[in-house]
């Protein structure tokens, strides 16, 4: 699933890293999950990466102005 053409995601555990490396090396260098070189935990840890924020609730009025917009385009 970690290495599926349009989703590719990080693999959550360090056994999983080690049998990507030794079965798909090319994509474990595309997913930047290789213990010995810079990696995607990298980013977490220097806080380069953040979480989405949940959607705030809006007036149902912001939400019918925006589809009137949208479906005018």
């Amino acid at each position: 699933m970690a290495t599926k053409a349009d989703n590719k995601k990080s693999i959550p555990s360090i056994p999983g890293w080690k049998l990507l490396a030794e079965t798909m090396p090319d994509q474990a260098e595309v997913l930047r999950l290789q213990l010995d070189k810079p990696n995607v935990m990298d980013d977490w840890k220097a806080g380069r990466v953040n979480l989405r924020q949940l959607p705030l609730q809006q007036a149902i009025e912001d939400w019918n102005d925006a589809w009137s917009e949208m479906k005018s385009l």
